[in-house]
Formats: structure tokens, C-alpha cells, sequence
């Protein structure tokens, strides 16, 4: 076992930007995998709690509530995966973000389609919306993922030759 388990972060500046990296070796593929991870799992976090406090303290209906959420979830997902997952030095731009959401439209419609089909029939749903994320979540993931990696962040071919 590693003599400093469990892993910790730490934030290395090089002198132009700061990385977090792990404070042991870790392959990168499962840096990769583990900087999605988090932007998703902190979108997953971000669209929960919002949709809660949107349902139980302002009386919106989930299925009103929901799609602002995602969005702001969203934009936290492109921020953690530009910086972190695919490590985009380039400054952020507008378009870059416009394409990002427009990638990932796809993913909100699939999320919202599991989400509203949760709903509309699954009682403990009912109840509970915020248990619909779940699968809506999974679902998206993956369309989230490939958007982003073979659209939005992908290098960009120049059409010189």
C-alpha cells in the first residue's frame, strides 16, 4: 500500500496557470477519467441541490424547475472539463462555451426525457424528484463525455492546406 494513502491534492502553479495534481503518480487516463468524474459529479450535485430548493422552498414544479438547473450544471461541467479533464490552455471564448452547450443540448434532452419519463411513471419519483436525476444523469453522462471529447475540445482541423 502506499505510504501516503489516501491520495491528497496539491495545487502546483507554473507560473502561467495552476494544475492540481495527485500527490503520488497516477496513471493519466485515470486522471482523465477521475477530473470528468468530478465535473459531473459536481454538476450532479449542483442540478440536485438547485432542483430541490427550486421544488420545496420556491413551489416551482420539477418539470419548470429542471431545465434552468441543468444548465447552471452545465456551465460548471464545462468549466472543470476544459480546465481539468481535456486541459484546454487556450483562453475560454464565448463560441467555445456556445459550442459546449450546444454539444451537450443532446445530453439535455435525453436527461430531461429520462427525467420527465421518471416522473410521469414512477411514483417514488413522484414523490422524490430528485431520484429521477439519477438515471437521467447516467444517461447523459455518456453523450456528455463523447460531445465534449470528440466536438467541442477535440483539436480543431484547419481547412488550409
Amino acid at each position: 500500500m502506499c505510504s501516503d494513502f489516501p491520495p491528497q491534492l496539491r495545487l502546483i502553479s507554473d507560473g502561467s496557470r495552476q494544475t492540481v495534481y495527485w500527490a503520488y503518480p497516477v496513471n493519466e487516463r485515470i486522471q482523465h477519467i477521475a477530473w470528468f468524474g468530478c465535473a459531473g459529479g459536481g454538476a450532479a450535485i449542483i442540478n440536485v441541490g438547485l432542483l430541490h430548493l427550486m421544488v420545496n422552498y420556491l413551489d416551482w414544479s420539477p418539470l419548470i424547475a429542471q431545465p434552468p438547473c441543468v444548465v447552471i450544471a452545465m456551465t460548471w461541467s464545462w468549466w472543470i472539463n476544459r480546465a481539468y479533464t481535456f486541459r484546454v490552455t487556450k483562453r475560454p471564448t464565448i463560441r467555445e462555451y456556445l459550442e459546449y452547450m450546444l454539444s451537450m443540448l443532446m445530453a439535455s434532452l435525453t436527461n430531461y426525457g429520462v427525467f420527465f419519463v421518471c416522473i410521469v411513471f414512477v411514483p417514488l419519483c413522484q414523490a422524490y424528484p430528485e431520484i429521477a436525476l439519477v438515471p437521467a444523469t447516467i444517461v447523459s453522462m455518456f453523450i456528455t463525455y463523447f460531445g465534449a471529447k470528440l466536438y467541442v475540445f477535440a483539436p480543431k482541423q484547419s481547412h488550409r492546406e
